[in-house]
């Protein structure tokens, strides 16, 4: 591709999934190297809704024993969760 292709291919973005490399005075497209995930996004993407701890800080503090047995149970269960994203992606 010439140098007007490979403007408007940037202007537009580039969703051919390649990397455009140049070439003398031209522009190729090329196989993009399949790149893996790190530990750190496959645990972002896995860890359980944040809402969910903050829920059950704000049961813990209540003056009602049923909510805040409720709220050691919820965030028992979140930890938990947490700690599972954490064995199933460790650090490299």
């Amino acid at each position: 591709m010439n140098h007007q292709e490979y403007a408007e291919l940037a202007h537009t973005g580039n969703k051919t999934g390649k990397l455009i490399e140049k070439q003398g005075e031209n522009y190729v497209l090329t196989s993009a190297p399949i790149v893996e995930e790190d530990y750190a996004e496959k645990r972002r993407q896995s860890y359980p809704d944040m809402r969910d701890f903050l829920d059950a800080q704000v049961k813990l503090s209540s003056s009602d024993e049923n909510i805040k047995a409720e709220g050691q149970i919820q965030l028992n269960t979140y930890l938990s969760a947490c700690l599972a994203v954490k064995n199933q992606y460790p650090k490299n």
